[in-house]
């Protein structure tokens, strides 16, 4: 274990924040001229971010969550046309300007606070995954690969960051709030697919919805199964159990037919583990059971009849055509879909040639004979890594996840809170789904909920070190 002590004496003047803040002011007037050829929204997102200086005045905490409701809630801004009435969709530029004010709040608690740094397995393996990334950028850079590609993959990688930000600071110390903040946001894009099928009467399901921002639902699903097998608390089970079925109606609305199978994994484990949990309590009160569940299908029947009645029937025969491809493999092989995904992929590796140690570098790309464009992501974030990485940052992206479920599996079998085991148990899950999911996206890799995904590691490593 490795630990050391940064005591800066700049920090004891209060002019170093002064001047801070006015760069840090300065930044958002440039972006402003930088962006004002795209149109009035840019301008006045970028002084709302102004604004937010003085909002979250330093605190990391404040600026973590009212930032990264942004990267969450909002759908990407080339998807908006999905969801009428929708004002604004996400934008990396401006993401990746409050992801570096989140950075920077870090950096001056860091140093403010005389934090200890105890580098251990899990963030000592990580470390080696960002050397791998930053070697494949500058390799990218060198090899004079598109700038456009390079930047938007940088962008998605650097928020792996966000695990030492959680950790080392107060973040980790209310994971509540954490996994409250995502049911709320997974509410909300709940409202925004429903409101979506409401208005366009249906027609929603004649084309698939394309929308990363579904995905957060996985964590919230996990999160809510889990609190409702171990809580006690029964308002709080009947708020999560209303709450559930209404982010699985988006789930299955969302038409993401890798996110439909990681759900049913999801809840299949549940089921699972509430019979482990609860067995004993099961054989004293099966009529109860069957009651209750008899209560759920009821319920999800006639949500279901709703919806499709609102959609002139087009949700079963979505469901029914994209669906039975899950539960039929000779299907799923001859699945157009799948066939150019796979073709995609398999040319991507061809290219890696010599370069399989550090890989291609970002911001390298294909150009497909199967759909006639260039291509900078292939659908697996497996053989994203390593067309891009090489084998250095498929080695250390698996040795920091598999260090992270032996932590977790390591830590259920302890004597910990029925909270810490929720917190566990449900992010588990999430990441088993986020493994199924990522056999067929970059989800892992290139998504902005990275923000969110390694956030929760570092809340279930802060857990298990107080039990090391």
């Amino acid at each position: 274990m490795t630990s050391y002590i940064i005591e800066p004496k700049i920090l004891q003047n209060k002019k170093f924040y002064i001047i801070l803040f006015t760069v840090a002011i300065i930044i958002q007037i440039i972006s402003i001229l930088v962006f004002a050829y795209k149109g009035l929204l840019p301008i006045i997102l970028a002084l709302s971010i102004a604004i937010m200086f003085f909002v979250t005045a330093f605190s990391l905490d404040r600026s973590y969550y009212l930032f990264a409701a942004y990267f969450v809630v909002l759908p990407e801004k080339y998807y908006i046309g999905y969801f009428p009435g929708m004002p604004v969709g996400f934008m990396w530029v401006i993401g990746y300007l409050l992801f570096l004010l989140i950075v920077l709040y870090w950096i001056i608690y860091v140093l403010n606070n005389r934090i200890t740094f105890s580098i251990k397995k899990l963030d000592l393996v990580l470390l080696i995954f960002i050397t791998s990334f930053v070697i494949s950028a500058v390799l990218g850079i060198l090899k004079r690969h598109n700038f456009s590609y390079w930047r938007l993959e940088f962008m998605a990688l650097s928020l792996f960051l966000t695990y030492f930000i959680f950790l080392y600071s107060p973040l980790k110390n209310n994971p509540k709030r954490f996994y409250d903040f995502i049911i709320l946001c997974s509410l909300l894009i709940a409202f925004q697919f429903l409101t979506s099928m409401i208005i366009l009467g249906g027609s929603i399901f004649l084309i698939r919805v394309v929308s990363m921002h579904i995905h957060i639902s996985q964590l919230a699903i996990s999160y809510i199964c889990a609190t409702l097998i171990y809580s006690a608390s029964r308002k709080k089970k009947i708020i999560l159990g209303i709450i559930l079925p209404l982010i699985l109606l988006s789930v299955i609305i969302s038409q993401q037919r890798a996110l439909w199978g990681s759900t049913l994994v999801i809840l299949s484990m549940i089921l699972l583990i509430y019979i482990y949990e609860r067995r004993k309590w099961i054989r004293e009160n099966v009529l109860k059971i069957g009651l209750s569940i008899f209560a759920v299908i009821t319920i999800l029947l006639i949500l279901s009849s709703v919806v499709n009645s609102l959609t002139a029937g087009k949700l079963y025969n979505t469901v029914i055509s994209r669906g039975s491809v899950l539960f039929n493999l000779e299907q799923m092989r001859s699945d157009e879909s799948y066939r150019i995904r796979t073709a995609e992929i398999a040319e991507a590796m061809q290219t890696i040639g010599s370069d399989f140690i550090f890989g291609k570098g970002l911001g390298a790309s294909t150009i497909t004979r199967w759909r006639f464009m260039e291509h900078a992501t292939v659908d697996n974030s497996y053989a994203y890594i390593y067309w891009k990485m090489g084998i250095l940052g498929i080695l250390g992206f698996f040795s920091f996840y598999t260090i992270y479920f032996l932590r977790s599996l390591k830590l259920l079998r302890q004597a910990i809170t029925i909270k810490e085991r929720i917190f566990t148990v449900a992010t588990l899950l999430n990441f088993i789904a986020l493994f199924i999911v990522g056999l067929t996206n970059v989800c892992l890799v290139h998504y902005r909920f990275i923000l969110i995904w390694v956030a929760s590691i570092a809340i279930i490593e802060s857990i298990a070190r107080k039990y090391d």
